[in-house]
Parts: structure tokens; C-alpha cells; sequence
């Protein structure tokens, strides 16, 4: 998607003074990014209000991303996002991509429009204020693009690229001492984030602090060519401070780039703090659930039940011991374990409201729906802010009232509106619910049978069984870099959706086993399986995407 025009004025004079590699590699951002499509957006073909409408629209053509010329995607997109008795949620995903689509157009009142139309239908929908503050960038209007990023940070308060954004409004509004602030923040959140010094380094130049200035803008470049670095030094600034958890928790984001180097980060760690071996058996036991959770993270949870038993033998007390140990349970699917020693866990700890969360999900796995909605009933009652909770509780009403799932993922959204799987499953229920009232089904496009002549039963119809497909079960992490093989193959399976689903099918099944944590790619297979009729399959999160 094309980014918004430039905005010419006095920009280019100031950009002449800026020199170096940051300043070519940063040219774009320095004005304004380009919109952005949402992570999430679902492309789902499901239910419709009548024949014609089904025979007028084409979803999958709307949702599809610069697959289209402009004047075609708000073409596609127009009857959709503009009839008031559609599903809300494909409402607003018509809304937002016929938006995007203006933006080829240059038409920026009609972008302001329609992600002004997406909030009013979704006042939590982030992508929406960011594209619209953007669109008010390009139009010099500059508080108003600070207010929409100030909207969208309430909602996602942790997106580093956020503050980078609005600080850059707020230096364009001449309020550079304020940018300088919000950039501050972007890099306490990401210390990597190499917008946010660049967008300093714009601000520091303003201020006549040239010396700054060029420090932001080498800061900038060697992030980008090393985002590590800046994680491995925040670590062992926490270290020193005697701050282990911090110091975990940057590891940890480390690790996720570089094993290797992860490894190395926590063997620091381990060298600073070590595992106590004196002091009475609460550090021991507490060590020895923390070797408990490396294990877990690594996927080896033969170990780690090993060491929480440790933990537990030491500290029989601990309701989190039982709680660690039955999660290692549920993932080797021992529910009966699991489920004994998540009564532990409530037992010992009557608040320990993610344990009652987590009892849930398992009596629900188990087919105790009862027992997993009183459970989730007293997750709630505990934390009632925990979107997870209302999430799980909407899975299990969905089989017998569609009308209490939906009003538990509005809650989820509303705590947690970044979450795009919680939006997905709304407009899977949404769907299925439209099926269970005997509303049509849209075909696939490309489908030659015209659905505006297919008559509904009057009676149920026996349905032929049908086998659907099959994948293997993924490895639970994988042994080796293959980044570059999973981007290759990423975008050769969105090349073929359009035209060969199936193959596109098998190229994302390929991603998922070089790496069963790629969401992206477990989305994109449901979207080509929906593209081959198989709804049913497409709707259904996969089991590993719900855990």
C-alpha cells in the first residue's frame, strides 16, 4: 500500500542539513509511515441477509491486500462497508481496506472519512485512529493527528512505535521538549527502537543541539544493524541494579532472536544471582521452579515437571508450584494431572484466579462445560479484567448460546483491543450463528453455481461425510534458524491464494513446520481453505493459537 503524499513544506530545506546513512534510510519515516493494515484482519466468506446480497458481494476481493487497483477495492468494498444491516465487524474491515484503498488515490478527506466510519462502528479499533492521525499529518493538522495517537496509546499503552509516532506530530507542532519525552519513552519500552531515535534526532536538530542530534541518528543506524545490542546492554544494567526479573524479561526478548545469545544472557544472569543454596528451603524451592520454567519455555516438559516437583517437595505450600507444573501437564495432554494439580493450586490459593482460568480451559478440552464455565465464572470474579477469562468463557457458550459468546468477546476486546484473535472468533460466532438461523452461505469466488438459485431445506438435509483435511502435528519448537526460509515461503504462499489455494494450503503447512508458532501462517492456510469452500475448517482457530 502506497503511503500518504509528503508534505513539502519547509521539510525538504531542513532534510538538506541532515547528513549520513540515518538520514537516506530514514528519509520516509521522517515525515510520516505509511498506513498500516491491521495484523488481524479477517478475510472470512460466512453469512449473508439474503440471496442477492450474497450474489452482490465479494469479501475475500475486498479484504485482499494490493491485489486490486484503487477504484476496484472501493468498489468491492462500497456495498459491504455501506449496508447497515451487515455483519458490524466486516463493516468496519470494508470501511478500513476501501480506506486504505483512497490512500492510492491521494483522496485523504475520504481516508479521514472512513477510519472515521470504522471508529464509530469500533471505538477500540487501533489501526484506525493510526491511520486517520497519520492522514491528519498530511494534512499539517497536527493536533489532531497527536489526539488520535494519544487514543490509540490509551488502548495499546506498550506499542513503542506509538510514542515514536505521535513525539514525531508533536515535533512537527513545534513542541519539541514534548517529543524528545515521548521518544524517551519509546526506547524505555524498546531500547531497539531506532524510529524513536531518529525521530529525536529530528528533534534534538530542531532544538540546535546538532551534537545530540547526530548521536540519535548513529544510534539509530546501529540499531538497525544490531537490535540485540541495546536488550543485552538494558540486561546487564538490570543485573547490576540487583533487578533479575528485568533482566529475564530482556533475555527472554533476546533469546527470541538469537538462541544462541539468549542462552548466553540468562547464563549471565545465572552467574550474577545463582541458584541459593543456603537460607532455608523457599530460595531453593524457588530456584528450582524458576529451572522448572526454563524447561517449559524450551518445550521439554519431562524436565520441567521435574523440577516443579522439586520445587513442590521442597515447598508443598506453593499454589504457583502446582499451577507451573500443571500447565507442563496440559501441553504433554495429561488433563487428568493437569486438572489434579490445578486443584491443588485453588485449594491452596482460593484467589489464584489463573488457575481457575486455566481448570477452565481443561474441563472445556475435557468436555465438562459445566464445571469450565463455573470455573471461568469465579475467574472473573476474582480478575475482572483478565480479557483471557472472557476469551475462554465465549468459547465454551458458543456451542449452546452464540448471544453470550459474543457479549464475553466484547469484554475481551474492550481490555485488550489489540488482541486480533479475539476479533476473529467474534466474527467466526457471528457467522455461525447466521448459519444456525438458516441465512445462506457465500461460495469462494470463482464458484459457477449462483447461490441466488439454490433454495434452503425446508427440512434438515443429511450432509455427505466428508473427511476434512488432516495436518501433522507441528514440532513444539524449533531446532534451528530457518528465518529465511519461512519469509521465502511466506510470500510465495500469498502469491498463490489467488490462484492456486491448495498449493497455497500446503506452502503454509511447510511454514508451520519449520516454526508452529508462526500465527501469520496458520491464519493465511484457514483464508486459502475458505477460498476452497471449507468453512467449517477456516473458522476453527487452530488448538495451538488458543493455548
Amino acid at each position: 500500500m502506497q503511503p500518504l503524499p509528503r508534505q513539502l513544506r519547509g521539510e525538504d530545506q531542513n532534510m538538506s542539513r541532515r547528513t549520513g546513512a540515518f538520514t537516506r534510510a530514514f528519509v520516509a519515516w521522517l515525515s510520516f509511515g505509511p498506513l498500516l493494515a491491521p495484523a488481524g484482519i479477517v478475510v472470512t466468506l460466512g453469512g449473508l441477509r439474503s440471496p442477492a446480497l450474497a450474489e452482490s458481494k465479494d469479501y475475500a476481493t475486498c479484504f485482499s491486500d494490493g491485489a486490486l487497483s484503487a477504484d476496484q477495492q472501493i468498489s468491492v468494498c462500497t456495498p459491504i462497508a455501506e449496508d447497515s444491516a451487515e455483519i458490524p465487524d466486516l463493516r468496519v474491515n470494508a470501511y478500513f481496506w476501501r480506506g486504505l484503498a483512497y490512500t492510492q488515490k491521494n483522496d485523504i478527506d475520504r481516508v479521514i472519512a472512513d477510519m472515521t466510519d470504522v471508529l464509530a462502528l469500533d471505538p477500540t479499533y487501533v489501526p484506525a485512529f493510526t491511520n486517520r492521525a497519520i492522514a491528519w499529518e498530511s494534512k499539517a493538522d497536527f493536533e489532531r493527528a497527536v489526539a488520535d495517537y494519544t487514543r490509540a496509546i490509551a488502548l495499546t499503552p506498550d506499542d513503542a512505535n506509538l510514542y515514536a509516532d505521535r513525539a514525531r506530530a508533536l515535533n512537527k507542532k513545534g513542541e519539541h521538549d514534548r517529543a524528545i519525552v515521548e521518544c524517551d519513552k519509546a526506547i524505555d519500552i524498546d531500547p531497539a527502537n531506532e524510529m524513536a531515535y531518529g525521530v529525536r534526532g529530528v528533534a534534538w536538530e530542531d532544538k540546535g543541539d546538532a551534537t545530540r542530534a547526530q548521536a540519535d541518528y548513529d544510534k539509530a543506524e546501529s540499531v538497525r544493524a544490531d537490535p540485540i545490542t541495546p536488550y543485552h546492554d538494558r540486561a546487564l544494567s538490570w543485573i547490576a541494579k540487583g533487578e533479575r526479573r528485568r533482566a529475564e524479561a530482556d533475555c527472554k526478548h533476546i533469546a527470541g532472536v538469537d538462541a544462541d545469545k539468549g542462552r548466553d544472557c540468562s547464563r549471565r544472569i545465572a552467574e550474577a544471582f545463582g541458584e541459593p543454596r543456603d537460607g532455608g528451603g523457599e530460595k531453593t524451592a524457588t530456584a528450582q521452579n524458576a529451572v522448572g520454567i526454563e524447561w517449559q519455555e524450551k518445550g521439554d516438559h519431562t524436565r520441567a515437571i521435574a523440577a516443579f516437583d522439586e520445587a513442590i517437595r521442597l515447598n508443598p505450600a506453593s499454589s504457583a508450584f502446582y499451577f507451573n507444573r500443571a500447565k507442563s501437564w496440559g501441553l504433554k495432554k495429561n488433563d487428568a494431572r493437569a486438572i489434579a494439580d490445578l486443584d491443588e493450586a485453588v485449594r491452596r490459593d482460593p484467589a489464584n484466579a489463573p488457575a481457575y482460568r486455566v481448570r477452565g480451559m481443561t474441563m472445556a478440552r475435557v468436555g465438562n462445560s459445566k464445571e469450565a464455565l463455573a470455573d471461568l465464572d469465579k475467574a472473573i470474579s476474582i480478575r475482572s479484567d483478565d480479557p483471557k477469562s472472557y476469551f475462554e468463557r465465549a468459547l465454551v457458550w458458543e456451542a449452546s448460546d452464540p448471544d453470550k459468546a459474543i457479549a464475553d468477546l466484547d469484554k475481551a476486546i474492550a481490555l485488550d483491543p489489540a488482541n486480533a484473535d479475539y476479533r476473529k472468533e467474534r466474527l467466526s460466532v457471528q457467522i455461525g450463528k447466521r448459519r444456525a438461523e438458516g441465512q445462506p452461505v457465500l461460495q469462494s469466488p470463482g464458484a459457477t453455481t449462483s447461490q441466488a438459485h439454490v433454495p434452503i431445506p425446508v427440512e434438515p438435509q443429511a450432509a455427505k461425510p466428508i473427511a476434512p483435511p488432516t495436518y501433522e502435528q507441528p514440532q513444539l519448537y524449533a531446532k534451528r534458524d530457518n528465518s529465511a526460509a519461512i519469509d521465502w515461503n511466506m510470500k510465495s504462499g500469498l502469491q498463490q491464494m489467488q490462484v492456486d489455494p491448495k498449493g497455497a494450503i500446503d506452502t503454509f503447512s511447510f511454514v508451520i513446520g519449520l516454526d508452529p508458532y508462526n500465527a501469520d501462517a496458520y491464519y493465511h492456510r484457514s483464508i486459502a481453505e475458505a477460498l476452497l469452500g471449507n468453512f467449517d475448517l477456516a473458522v476453527r482457530l487452530p488448538a495451538s493459537r488458543r493455548a
